[in-house]
């Protein structure tokens, strides 16, 4: 079931997009609409995942891919609509991607993998809220909480770079 909720995840992203680029009555709504049943469906699936043991492998490596393709859509369309700033989307994409890159090469090279850190859900957290709450159109607070999300983007950045190099050379 958490699979499918994954793969669902992802199947709302096109949809997404079409609304969120299209003009249209309603159409903004409806962008808003699906990406957070898209959000949803993230908590649900770790949830289930966690309490029915349903823990996969498919699940450990297309969860954060999906996360990633989800909320790089809605930051790519929403600097593509004036939203929010272009320097916020590239720390943000950059930040993810840098990571994305380390994580790889970490477990490649050690065999390791480096656990979800407080900073980093802090992060992911601040950036989802802010895409909802801008597309809510409730900007002041929205604006505030994407330059969280970008503070703590640079914050868990490092503080990952620490914890890979502790590993690496521990």
């Amino acid at each position: 079931m958490a699979n499918f909720l994954t793969i669902l995840r992802l199947l709302l992203v096109p949809f997404f997009v079409f609304f969120m680029l299209s003009e249209g009555k309603n159409f903004s709504q409806i962008a808003l609409s699906l990406f957070l049943v898209a959000a949803l469906t993230d908590v649900i699936d770790g949830y289930i995942a966690r309490s029915f043991n349903g823990i996969t492998e498919f699940g450990k490596r297309a969860d954060p891919f999906v996360d990633r393709i989800l909320v790089a859509s809605a930051l790519i369309t929403m600097a593509y609509r004036g939203m929010i700033p272009l320097w916020g989307l590239f720390l943000i994409l950059f930040r993810d991607l840098y990571l994305t890159v380390g994580f790889l090469l970490l477990k490649e090279k050690n065999r390791k993998e480096l656990s979800v850190t407080t900073a980093g859900k802090l992060t992911t957290f601040c950036i989802i809220t802010s895409i909802v709450v801008l597309l809510a159109g409730i900007e002041p607070l929205g604006f505030y909480i994407f330059y969280a999300g970008c503070l703590m983007s640079i914050i868990s950045g490092v503080h990952y770079t620490i914890k890979a190099y502790r590993v690496i050379f521990a």
